[in-house]
């Protein structure tokens, strides 16, 4: 058994070119603490977030005094070139023994304290109510009895991170049924990296018979030390808890937005008509709207209610708008591919034919609500003949205003695609918010007898991330040109179905609408591909971060889903069922 304290041991001849400030590197090899490297991160755990970042802004201020026992201080201020001098210590056969026993040693007691904090952790008020929800019992490592001279059998240490990795998996997994919060969030962070923790101290102790090997881990542990004590490393690193919890949400509701069968698919196009009657409706109502000239901010509100109005009566009668697919798909196809790379080996083809199930869905939408906006919008010319909004002064400038072969309406498509992810990120958070506090079911043990304030309060939760969504994303278009105006800054928005809508209006009162139809139908083509593509890729990009995944995941997608349009165009667009795609 190893004691705390260790004679210096005499240089061998090889160590004596060492310059004289590491000539007892030997020695502080040997009785330093090398339990830091597993503990000196997790063990601030506990403090809170907040206070942990605060913790990490105070000590760039004011470095916690050098502590000689603390390996982290001994690697980053004895040793420069930290290769060339272990491999010289290492070399004496002795020394090497002496500093191998006591990091075996001190890895042991590191994967005891490492047990008792997970076991702990687990009996936390937000992990402990939400493994009693998913029916999930705790992981009991038993690590805590372990003697610091004696070797745990790590078949069985092994076997135990398993289930915690279970275990993390179902609190992760119950996010979109029971919702989650940015403590809970905080918890399961927690928890994997004390599961990160375990396994290091575990491989430390296989492979401490290996200088060269131990090295490689040791310098892993500290540069990943010192990234984690860079405040804005560790904040950047916190906010993927909340995207977290919104992206689990969102990818829930995506799955309801692709179409596997031919009955599927032509049940969005039939949604997209029904969206795209109550849009052409709406865009002339928004053009009476200016009729009425009030002041910008009572305009910016009229506006924000005009389309908030027509997004949730659309969805109350069974429509759909297909721009606000994108941000709820993005967060499906991220799961996917987060799915796969924690638990599967990564299928490219079957991300690819989720892309094109994704694509075609969303085509269908669209066209519904474009062919169908512009078809009554024309209609609505006709029969109503609104010559208090229209003029051919009006109608020339909607036709200009949307004209794509100018930057300026790119640039505004671009900044609906922002506000349509951040509408849906929003929603997101708001129906967990409603999950997670469950409202419903606690007015409903308070109140039992209040029937239909329970069954108000059932529909609001069921309808609770369209209804905020459609409010957000209102008031974000109705208000982007009164902020651009208020700023100074030419700002507005595109929206594919409104400018349809409107383009057609305009072509109607001139009486060039065949005239204007192929002009018609590159802006929308342009402007809908806009709004899309910004939309996805950022919901996309934030739904990878929040996963801890990185941008190559990105190009895998783009790479598979380009290799099956050149194989399979027509999966990108005509309804194949699941049968039909295998067997072509």
């Amino acid at each position: 058994m190893l004691t705390s304290q260790v004679k210096p041991t005499p240089l061998s001849p090889r160590q004596n070119h060492l310059p004289p400030k590491h000539r007892q590197l030997p020695e502080s090899l040997a009785t330093c603490d090398w339990r830091t490297l597993f503990l000196s991160d997790i063990t601030r755990q506990n403090s809170g977030l907040f206070a942990e970042f605060f913790q990490r802004c105070w000590a760039v201020v004011l470095p916690p005094e050098p502590d000689g026992l603390d390996i982290h201080w001994i690697a980053e201020e004895n040793f420069q070139r930290f290769s060339e001098h272990w491999l010289a210590v290492t070399s004496d056969e002795e020394v090497w023994q002496e500093i191998r026993q006591r990091i075996q040693a001190d890895a042991v007691e590191a994967l005891s304290s490492i047990g008792v904090l997970i076991e702990a952790e687990q009996e936390s008020p937000e992990l402990r109510r939400r493994l009693k929800q998913v029916n999930v019992p705790p992981v009991r490592l038993g690590l805590s009895l372990l003697a610091r001279d004696s070797l745990p059998h790590l078949e069985t240490v092994r076997e135990s991170g398993v289930a915690l990795d279970m275990l993390i998996h179902h609190i992760e997994k119950s996010y979109g049924s029971w919702g989650t919060s940015l403590k809970l969030a905080y918890r399961v962070t927690t928890l994997k990296q004390y599961r990160q923790a375990l396994t290091d101290a575990v491989e430390m102790i296989e492979g401490v018979d290996d200088p060269v090997e131990t090295l490689s881990k040791i310098k892993h542990l500290v540069a990943l030390h010192q990234s984690k004590a860079k405040p804005f490393s560790f904040l950047r690193d916190r906010t993927a808890l909340v995207l977290y919890e919104i992206v689990s949400i969102n990818a829930n509701a995506g799955s309801k937005y692709v179409a596997k069968t031919r009955s599927e698919f032509w049940s969005f196009f039939r949604a997209g008509l029904i969206g795209g009657v109550f849009v052409a409706i709406f865009a002339l109502l928004k053009l009476y709207i200016d009729v009425l000239g009030p002041p910008s901010l009572v305009r910016g509100f009229l506006y924000s209610v005009n389309y908030a109005a027509c997004f949730i009566l659309v969805d109350a009668l069974g429509g759909t708008i297909a721009t606000k697919q994108p941000a709820m798909t993005a967060n499906l196809l991220g799961d996917e591919l987060y799915r796969q790379e924690k638990w599967a080996r990564p299928d490219s083809h079957a991300v690819a034919k989720l892309v094109a199930r994704v694509f075609r869905s969303q085509l269908a939408s669209l066209v519904g609500n474009v062919v169908m906006a512009i078809a009554v919008a024309a209609l609505l010319v006709y029969l109503l003949n609104p010559v208090a909004a229209l003029d051919d002064g009006v109608a020339k400038k909607l036709l200009d205003k949307n004209d794509v072969t100018t930057f300026p309406p790119i640039l505004y498509a671009a900044l609906a695609g922002v506000f349509l992810s951040l509408s849906g990120f929003i929603a997101g958070y708001l129906q967990n918010f409603v999950i997670y506090t469950r409202v419903t079911e606690r007015y409903q043990w308070a109140h039992p007898h209040r029937v239909r304030r329970i069954n108000a309060l059932n529909y609001l939760r069921k309808k609770s991330a369209k209804i905020s969504g459609s409010i957000v994303l209102g008031f974000f278009l109705g208000y982007a040109n009164v902020m651009g105006n208020g700023l100074g800054i030419p700002i507005d928005i595109r929206h594919v179905a409104f400018s349809s809508a409107h383009l057609s209006l305009g072509g109607i009162w001139l009486l060039k609408f065949f005239e204007v139809l192929p002009h018609l139908l590159l802006n929308v083509a342009v402007i809908g591909s806009v709004n899309f593509v910004t939309s996805f890729l950022m919901t996309f990009g934030i739904a990878l971060r929040a996963r801890g995944l990185n941008s190559v995941e990105l190009g895998k997608v783009l790479w598979g889903s380009t290799k099956l349009f050149l194989r399979r165009p027509w999966l990108y667009a005509f309804p194949f069922d699941e049968k039909q795609s295998a067997g072509q």
